[in-house]
């Protein structure tokens, strides 16, 4: 993300980057950390071919995405926007 924020910015320009935490896993089939959010949250995972998805109408699925430490980084450095629950944008602004 470093080098994507860096050159935009060399170039005069904003990054928008929209991360989605609903795709639990992009291969069910493979096993998953007992605090993975799959694991912890399984009554709101939903296997569709072979990805799973957590439920983003689920409370406790959005508290637990908005409580990951990734997440704060992110939110505490830049400036984002949750937008229905069902993604992060967040904004990376040049030349502030």
């Amino acid at each position: 993300m470093a080098f994507a924020i860096n050159e935009a910015h060399k170039r005069g320009l904003e990054l928008h980057a929209w991360y989605n935490p609903y795709r639990a896993a992009v291969d069910n089939s493979i096993p998953l950390h007992p605090t993975h959010m799959g694991v912890e949250l399984a009554e709101y995972a939903y296997k569709f071919g072979q990805y799973l998805w957590m439920d983003p109408g689920s409370e406790a699925v959005f508290f637990f995405f908005k409580n990951q430490s990734l997440i704060f980084s992110l939110t505490k450095n830049f400036s984002f926007f949750i937008g229905s629950k069902s993604y992060l944008q967040l904004n990376f602004r040049c030349c502030s």
